[in-house]
This record gives C-alpha cells, structure tokens and sequence, in this order.
C-alpha cells in the first residue's frame, strides 16, 4: 500500500519560496528511484534543486561521468514522471553525496566490569521499568554509561 506524500507532510496553505522548494525536493525526491532504478539511487543523492536544474551528488567521478553519459535519458523520465512540472537540466558532481547517514564512531572496547555496588545502582535505578524488556535495555546503558566514564 502507498501512501500519498501530501497526506503525511501538510504543505502551508500559502506558497512561500521555502515551501515551493521544499515541495519540489520532496517530489523529485519520492520519483528519483524509480526513474534512476535501485542501483543508481544508492550511489546518488539530491544536493539541491535551483532554477529547474537539478543537481545531485555522486559516489565517485566514475559515476558522476557515467550519469552524465545518460543524463538526457533521465531527464525524460524525470519530466514524464513530474508533468506538469519540467527539469530544465541535471547536473552530476563527484563526490561523497549529501543526506547520506555518516558512519558512527566506534568507541574502543574496554574490558571492564562493574563492581557489586555499581551493579546495585543500575538494577536500583531501572526498577521501576515494568516492561522486562526495556527495563534490560536501561540497565544496559546505564552500564555503558558507567564503563565509559571509568575508562575515560
């Protein structure tokens, strides 16, 4: 089942430039991957969208200049899937693509425990968590909480 963009996002009732522009982001947005195919969508992401050029981030410059090669096939998509709207242009850059999630930090491992006090007060203060569940998942971060500051 899909779901219409517009009934999850309520656009202002009057046009601002902003919201002019975040509408047409979203749309090109939502019809990118089907108009580009799976592959291409994970190597691509929209940086911003001006004056009718769209201009989109690439993995690398092999496929900015392979999507180059094939941009006026994608054009047509693009403007058959947004009519009434029209793309005047695309433009492809290399280089790591926005609004892709960055890769969390690791924190080294550390090899220590708690003591028999310190495990009191985790237990202690996730008690009055009823859910078992959620109540493991508390004690787990107040342990890494407590390890972290140990370590650090």
């Amino acid at each position: 089942m899909f779901i219409k963009l517009n009934s999850i996002i309520n656009f202002p009732e009057k046009e601002t430039p902003f919201s002019g522009l975040l509408k047409n982001r979203l749309i090109i947005a939502s019809k990118w991957p089907e108009c580009v195919g799976a592959e291409i969508a994970k190597k691509t992401s929209i940086k911003f969208f001006k004056d009718g050029i769209l201009f989109i981030g690439t993995e690398n410059s092999v496929w900015s200049s392979h999507l180059t090669s094939i941009k006026n096939q994608i054009l047509d998509k693009l403007n058959e899937a947004l009519a009434p709207f029209a793309l005047k242009d695309i433009r492809f850059s290399a280089g790591s693509p926005l609004y892709k999630p960055k890769q969390a930090k690791r924190i080294p491992c550390v090899k220590h425990t708690l003591t028999e006090a310190e495990e009191q007060v985790v237990r202690g203060a996730a008690e009055s968590v009823k859910n078992e569940t959620l109540r493991k998942v508390t004690e787990n971060i107040i342990r890494a909480n407590i390890l972290i500051s140990k370590s650090g």
